[in-house]
């Protein structure tokens, strides 16, 4: 798709959507795309959450990084029970 960076959103989610029914057997043609518009001003960087565990988010940092995204990291902290709360992971 990154030789493609000329198409519009529609026009990847149609392309990947006829790979995936070209390769998958139970993946069909028949799809239907819903476009959401946003304001320009309402558009935030996207966040990437998850836990202290080495390497898990190296892929997809790397991946931003390659394509020039900002992106803003989360890490949800784990603790022992009873007193942690899941709150971080949810707000």
């Amino acid at each position: 798709m990154l030789d493609n960076s000329d198409l519009t959103a529609e026009e990847i989610a149609r392309k990947a959507m006829k790979i995936a029914a070209d390769l998958c057997v139970y993946t069909n043609h028949n799809v239907t795309i819903e476009i959401i518009e946003a304001e320009p001003e309402t558009i935030t960087k996207p966040v990437l959450g998850y836990w202290p565990v080495r390497g898990r988010a190296a892929s997809i940092r790397y991946l931003f990084g390659y394509l020039g995204i900002d992106l803003k990291e989360e890490i949800y902290e784990v603790g022992p029970a009873p007193e942690f709360s899941k709150q971080a992971w949810y707000d």
